[in-house]
C-alpha cells in the first residue's frame, strides 16, 4: 500500500470530471525535496495568505448573493480555497499545494505556492502602494482635503467626523410630468431591467496601472507581469463617468425603453442601458437591477446652496465646478455608466449673496444693510483656485497653466463627453445577451495587449469581431 494525497478542489472549471490523487514514494520525496530556511518559509506563508485572501475578497459579493459557481461557468462549484474561510489562508504542515520552482544551481528553489494548477498570480506591488498619500482617506483633521472640508468627512478607521461647510436644500422640480413610470404593479412587474454593471477589477492592470506618476497609459504590448511591477508606476487617475454626448439628446434612443431593441442598431447605437431578453424572457437576477421609473430628459430642478467659512481656494473650486462651459455636464445618481444622470448646473447670480468674512462682520456689528456682493470677488476666487492647482500640478509649475494639468483636462473631457458609443469593452458592437464581456479581455491578452487610453487623449478601444 502506498501513501497518497487526495486533492479536492471541486468542479471549478467546466469539463472537469475527476479530482487528483498524488502518490508519495520515498524515492520521489528524496529526489524532489526542497529545503527552506525560516525566512523563505515565512515569505511563502505570507504570500500564500495574501493570495488566498485575494481570491476570497474577489468573489465575496458573488457568494453572498447566493452564487454557487464561478460566473464564467454554467455548472460546477467554487474551489475549496475560495469558500473555505480564513483557515484556507493558513499555510500549515500537510497543506497540499502546487509549487513554482526554479533551478538554483544543482538544487531547486520554491518561488511561489498555489492552491490550484491554473492559479492567479499576485503582482509585485499592490494598488494601495501606488496611490499617493494625499489621495488616501484622511485619518485626522489635519489631513482633510479641500473637498473633505467643503462636503464633510467621516473617519473610516476610528472616531472622528467633520460636518462640512456646505448645505443643499429646498430642492424643487420646475418641470411638469417629470417622471416616466415603467410599472404600476411592482410585485409582478419589477420594471425596466438594466444591463449588468461591472464591479471594479483592479487586477486588470492595463486599465488601472499607469506607467508613471502622471497617470500615463501602459504602452501597447506591455507584458502582463509588468502591471503593478514597480513603485515607480502610478494609478490611472480619478474614477469618472464621461458624458454620453452622442445619445444624451437622442429622443429615439430613450423612447419606449421597455421594448427590447438591444439587437437593433440605430445609426450605430444599441440600446445599451437595457438588459437583453434571452429566449424571449426578461433576465432579472443578482447581477442586474430593475428600475420602476426614471426622470425624463430636460427636466429642470432648482435648489439652494448655503456655504460658510470657505477659503478662497475652496470657494473658487466650488464656483468653477458650478460654472462649467456650455454643453459640459456633471454626473448624478445611479446608472452613470449607462448614460443616466447627466446634469448641467447654472448659478442664478441674481439670487446669490457671496460676502467676505469682514463684510459679514460689518453686518452683524451694525445690523444695517451691506453693499451687494462684488461679482469680481467670485472671479478672483476662481482665479485663485486655478493658480493654486497649476502651481502644484502643471508640468512647468506655472500659475498660468491650469488647462494643462492632466486631471483637469481629463475632467473637462469627461464633462464634455465623447463621440461614439460608450460601454464596457466587448468582442462585438452588439450587446451580448449573456453579458460575457470578459471575452474581450481574454482576446486582448492573446493579441494586441491594449491599455485603456488616457481620457485627455481618448481614442477608444476596438471590437474583436
Amino acid at each position: 500500500m502506498e501513501n497518497a494525497y487526495l486533492c479536492i478542489t471541486n468542479q471549478n472549471i467546466e469539463n472537469k470530471y475527476n479530482e487528483r490523487v498524488f502518490f508519495t514514494r520515498p524515492a520521489d520525496e528524496k529526489k524532489w525535496s526542497v529545503s527552506l530556511n525560516e525566512l523563505q518559509a515565512d515569505e511563502l506563508r505570507k504570500a500564500w495568505k495574501e493570495l488566498i485572501e485575494n481570491y476570497q475578497e474577489e468573489h465575496e459579493r458573488e457568494i453572498e448573493a447566493g452564487s454557487e459557481r464561478p460566473p464564467q461557468t454554467s455548472y460546477g462549484k467554487w474551489s475549496r480555497h475560495i469558500t473555505g474561510g480564513s483557515q484556507e489562508a493558513q499555510l500549515k504542515d500537510g497543506t497540499l499545494c502546487y509549487a513554482f520552482v526554479e533551478k538554483d544551481g544543482k538544487n531547486l528553489k520554491v518561488t511561489a505556492l498555489y492552491p490550484v494548477m491554473i492559479a492567479r498570480k499576485l503582482f509585485e506591488v499592490d494598488p494601495d502602494s501606488l496611490l499617493p498619500e494625499s489621495l488616501k482617506p484622511p485619518g485626522t483633521f489635519k489631513e482633510l482635503s479641500p473637498a473633505d472640508r467643503v462636503f464633510g468627512w467621516v473617519n473610516q478607521k476610528g472616531k472622528g467626523a467633520y460636518k462640512g461647510q456646505l448645505r443643499l436644500h429646498s430642492v424643487k422640480c420646475l418641470s411638469t410630468d417629470a417622471i416616466q413610470e415603467f410599472t404600476d404593479d411592482p410585485a409582478n412587474n419589477p420594471g425596466l431591467p438594466l444591463t449588468i454593471l461591472g464591479q471594479p477589477k483592479p487586477q486588470q492592470s492595463r486599465f488601472y496601472v499607469a506607467k508613471d506618476k502622471q497617470g500615463g497609459a501602459l504602452s501597447k504590448g506591455t507584458p502582463k507581469q509588468d502591471g503593478y511591477a514597480s513603485a515607480n508606476q502610478g494609478l490611472r487617475g480619478r474614477k469618472v463617468y464621461p458624458h454620453h454626448k452622442a445619445i444624451a439628446h437622442n429622443t429615439e434612443y430613450w423612447n419606449d425603453p421597455m421594448r427590447d431593441r438591444t439587437g437593433q442598431s440605430v445609426n450605430g447605437y444599441y440600446q445599451e442601458y437595457r438588459r437583453p431578453k434571452k429566449d424571449g424572457t426578461e433576465q432579472r437576477d443578482s447581477q442586474n437591477r430593475s428600475i420602476q421609473a426614471w426622470v425624463k430628459q430636460n427636466t429642470q430642478f432648482q435648489f439652494d446652496i448655503d456655504i460658510t467659512n470657505l477659503s478662497s481656494v475652496e470657494l473658487g473650486a466650488l464656483l468653477w465646478l458650478l460654472t462649467l462651459l456650455d454643453k459640459h455636464y456633471h454626473r448624478l445618481g445611479g446608472g452613470k455608466p449607462l448614460g443616466f444622470g447627466s446634469v448641467q448646473l447654472k448659478i442664478d447670480w441674481s439670487q446669490t449673496d457671496l460676502q467676505l468674512g469682514q463684510d459679514w462682520q460689518q453686518y452683524y456689528e451694525s445690523l444695517l444693510p451691506i453693499d451687494p456682493p462684488d461679482p469680481k470677488q467670485a472671479e478672483q476666487c476662481i482665479d485663485t483656485f486655478k493658480q493654486t492647482v497649476a502651481l502644484a500640478y502643471s508640468p512647468k509649475k506655472n500659475t498660468e497653466d491650469f488647462e494643462e494639468v492632466l486631471f483637469i483636462r481629463a475632467f473637462k473631457q469627461a464633462a464634455k463627453g465623447l463621440d461614439g458609443p460608450i460601454h464596457y469593452p466587448r468582442v462585438s458592437a452588439q450587446p451580448d445577451p449573456d453579458g460575457e464581456n470578459f471575452e474581450w479581455f481574454t482576446e486582448n491578452e492573446k493579441g494586441k495587449k491594449l491599455a485603456l487610453p488616457s481620457l485627455w487623449d481618448e481614442t477608444g478601444l476596438p471590437y474583436w469581431e
